[in-house]
């Protein structure tokens, strides 16, 4: 058999099709870490600490940052609220803000 009598297989495309759907969803992934930053570019919030600005459940975009200086901290009832930071926990990360 040739190659294009091959290629027009229904199983072939439905394999070339799952392995080119793969390869795109680890070059985001990969993409978004290194865009920024950081080894969890995307998270789910766990817990409803931070609400009524993030809800358990909310999907935040994480960007990692050079310098710790570089986070704004502030006091709770400040007219302008700290940075929300993440950070590793003793068992997961741990969505807050910087006060």
């Amino acid at each position: 058999m040739k190659l294009p009598e091959i290629l027009k297989r229904g199983y072939v495309q439905t394999i070339i099709m799952i392995v080119v759907v793969i390869l795109v969803v680890l070059l985001f992934w990969y993409g978004l870490r290194f865009a920024f930053r950081t080894e969890y570019p995307i998270l789910a919030v766990a817990s409803g600490s931070m609400e009524p600005v993030l809800y358990a459940g909310d999907l935040i975009v994480v960007e990692g940052i050079e310098n710790v200086s570089d986070v704004y901290v502030a006091p709770k009832d400040a007219e302008k609220p700290g940075d929300i930071v993440v950070y590793q926990g003793a068992t997961e990360l741990i969505v807050h803000r910087a006060i």
